[in-house]
């Protein structure tokens, strides 16, 4: 099941530094980076476009995401956590160790991404897909999972720990080094070839006939 996408019909040019904090922004397209080191406060972006941006030296405290795409961004670092994203699209970004600890993500699409060291934990993620991405050393734990679908996702070395995955299909990913415990692997679909590897994260040997 596909997210459904962000609703965006017109945008209008804008620069962070017209940002006042405590606000909503609506219908703007963003495309120069920050200026470094400044700080936003408790903005929402509904119905934005953010493309080639940067966000690296710039702290973002209270601010949430709807009907918005982020394009070939940086968001390595951010923190997410707390935070509410709605219909949002992340196109070939850049997310090494982004925080979503607690965070609400609902008809989220990561496409073509590079990501690794992403925190789910107690996040609640509904209509979540992620494609054609590395998901590197991610950690989902006690994460509420709602209409996930992982489509040729490398997720070496992510664990997922009190996190239920029944009815998610693993067929095309990655697993190697991932961990599993027992609750979180119930249900889940895999291929043959990845069977032998889920049965030595377990800790079962296979005994040669």
């Amino acid at each position: 099941m596909n997210p459904t996408k962000p609703k965006i019909l017109t945008t209008v040019n804008m620069n962070f530094e017209d940002l006042e904090d405590e606000t909503t922004v609506r219908c703007a397209k963003f495309d120069t980076n920050p200026k470094k080191g400044s700080t936003l406060r408790e903005i929402t972006f509904e119905e934005c476009i953010f493309e080639n941006v940067s966000f690296q030296d710039t702290l973002f405290i209270r601010f949430d995401f709807v009907d918005v795409i982020f394009k070939n961004c940086d968001l390595s670092n951010m923190k997410l956590e707390e935070r509410f994203l709605n219909r949002v699209i992340f196109e070939e970004c850049k997310m090494n160790g982004t925080n979503f600890i607690d965070a609400t993500l609902k008809d989220v699409h990561f496409k073509n991404c590079y990501t690794k060291y992403l925190n789910f934990a107690d996040a609640r993620l509904t209509s979540f897909k992620i494609e054609n991405s590395e998901l590197i050393g991610a950690t989902f734990q006690d994460t509420k999972i709602k209409n996930l679908t992982l489509e040729k996702v490398d997720l070496t070395e992510s664990e997922f720990i009190h996190t239920p995955l029944a009815g998610v299909d693993l067929s095309t990913c990655e697993l190697g080094k991932t961990s599993f415990d027992f609750d979180s692997l119930r249900g889940v679909t895999v291929d043959l070839v990845q069977c032998p590897k889920l049965v030595s994260l377990l800790g079962v040997h296979i005994k040669d006939i």
